[in-house]
C-alpha cells in the first residue's frame, strides 16, 4: 500500500514536470511570436510610409521641375516613365 502510494506520487510528479516543461515551451514560443510580430511591424511601418507617399513625391518633383525647367523639357521627359521602376507591395 505504501509502495503504491509512492508510485502514484512519482507518476504525478513526472506528469507535473512534463506539464511544466510544456508550459515553459509554449511561453517561449509566444515570446518569439511576439518578437517576430514586433520586428515585422517595425519594418512595415517605414516601408508603408514611403510607399504611401510616392505619389505626393512625384507631384512635388513635377511641380519643382515645372518651376525650374523650360516647358518643352518637362513635357517631353515625363516622370511617368519612372513609375514602372518602383515595385509596390501590398
Amino acid at each position: 500500500m505504501l509502495k503504491d502510494r509512492a508510485r502514484e506520487l512519482c507518476e504525478s510528479n513526472e506528469m507535473l514536470e512534463t506539464s511544466h516543461l510544456q508550459l515553459l515551451q509554449s511561453e517561449k514560443m509566444a515570446s518569439i511570436e511576439q518578437l517576430a510580430a514586433g520586428v515585422a511591424h517595425e519594418i512595415n511601418n517605414p516601408l508603408g510610409f514611403v510607399l504611401s507617399n510616392l505619389g505626393s513625391l512625384e507631384l512635388y518633383v513635377k511641380s519643382s521641375l515645372r518651376c525650374c525647367l523650360p516647358t518643352r523639357y518637362w513635357k517631353r521627359h515625363s516622370l511617368s516613365r519612372l513609375r514602372p521602376c518602383v515595385k509596390y507591395t501590398a
